[in-house]
């Protein structure tokens, strides 16, 4: 291969696209292919050398889910056993991408994100933020970084309760929390407590497991704010005031009382 040629090939001119994908990256801590292939690409193969691209210039790395869990030490031992992930549809040998180390020195952000503690909560998240950032109009979001930041300068945010993500519009303001274990009865009712005298006029709660649904009802009680969903169902919503409805018309409940 001529120099000429080889200079070309490793040239990479960065789209409009290429920024809204990292930012994305870089907002959700972690993603997978196939999250990344429904937001920003029509085709599968355009997704790979494109991302291969991002990799290859350090804008991105991956490693395989299973590398998030386990120590050196154990590594090559048990790798044909992973747990079921919560219907995600995750092998363990599948990749995850995140933005490079090194690269994300440069946004003088928060790295909470970055945490693999937390890969498996923002993979689930995506697939909530891909629907409801659909779904939800005229809104600016902001995720758990932002809030932090918003929390520490507004009256009636906390910065020590911060929903996952809060889509806002002048007076809405719609907490997103998912919730993937069980709390204690005393976290409920801070978080519960926060929640109804706080600035967000909407909070739903997306669950990961049906047993989740009867303690989340309970701490809500007659409270108008509150609806919930399981996260592979988002636009089937539970209110204690309202009953079974869809995620716009909670919206436009709350909206016209």
């Amino acid at each position: 291969m001529s120099p000429t040629l080889k200079h070309k090939s490793m040239d990479i001119r960065m789209l409009p696209r290429d920024w809204e994908l990292l930012e994305y990256v870089e907002t959700q801590g972690f993603a997978t292919l196939s999250q990344l292939r429904k937001r920003f690409f029509n085709r599968k193969a355009n997704c790979s050398m494109r991302l291969k691209k991002l990799l290859a210039f350090k804008y991105l790395e991956k490693k395989p889910l299973f590398d998030f869990f386990i120590t050196e030490a154990k590594r090559g031992i048990g790798q044909t056993y992973f747990p079921h992930i919560l219907n995600l549809n995750i092998s363990p040998k599948q990749q995850v991408y995140f933005i490079n180390r090194d690269y994300s020195k440069g946004f003088g952000k928060s790295k909470k994100l970055f945490k693999p503690s937390m890969v498996l909560h923002q993979l689930i998240l995506n697939e909530l933020r891909n629907y409801l950032d659909q779904e939800i109009v005229h809104k600016m979001m902001l995720n758990d970084p932002k809030l932090q930041i918003a929390s520490s300068i507004q009256i009636g945010r906390n910065p020590e309760i911060v929903p996952d993500l809060s889509y806002e519009y002048e007076s809405i303001k719609i907490a997103i929390e998912l919730e993937r274990t069980v709390k204690g009865m005393v976290r409920y009712f801070h978080r519960f407590n926060f929640f109804r005298d706080s600035i967000y006029s909407h909070v739903i709660y997306y669950y990961t497991d049906e047993a989740q649904l009867k303690p989340l009802l309970k701490r809500a009680g007659s409270s108008r704010k509150f609806a919930f969903a399981h996260y592979k169902a988002p636009n089937e919503l539970y209110s204690n005031v309202y009953g079974p409805l869809r995620l716009n018309d909670f919206i436009h409940k709350l909206i016209t009382h």
